[in-house]
């Protein structure tokens, strides 16, 4: 992901070291002194890094198959959550997707008498 110049998540920026060199100079010409933006660069820098996780465990508890998968992302606004299984849902921009990704694997695991949650 490309994040915005200025970010102080240099890890959402593909070129880390451009960044800083970018928001060094916005610092400047906003007016901050030298010092103040060497200690602001110092401290952004120790920030940890970003490193996306994805981890997936099956169990066979009886008669049932469950698949659970995790990630360490920010996870779903709960606003949307009781949406994202509806046909056509999608958060990003129309040309960008259909919404049907989730709505398909609900009725693939429902057709074959399951639960998705």
């Amino acid at each position: 992901m490309v994040g915005q110049v200025g970010s102080d998540r240099l890890d959402e920026i593909e070129n880390p070291e451009l960044a800083t060199q970018r928001t060094r100079e916005l610092y400047k010409l906003k007016g901050y002194p030298d010092d103040w933006i060497e200690k602001r660069m110092r401290s952004i820098k120790k920030l940890p890094l970003y490193q996306p996780t994805v981890s997936i465990q099956t169990e066979k508890p009886n008669d049932k198959i469950e698949i659970k998968v995790t990630d360490n992302g920010n996870g779903i606004l709960k606003n949307i959550v009781d949406k994202i299984f509806q046909p056509f849902f999608t958060t990003k921009p129309t040309v960008q997707g259909t919404g049907l990704g989730l709505s398909l694997s609900y009725n693939i695991v429902k057709a074959h008498g399951g639960d998705i949650k």
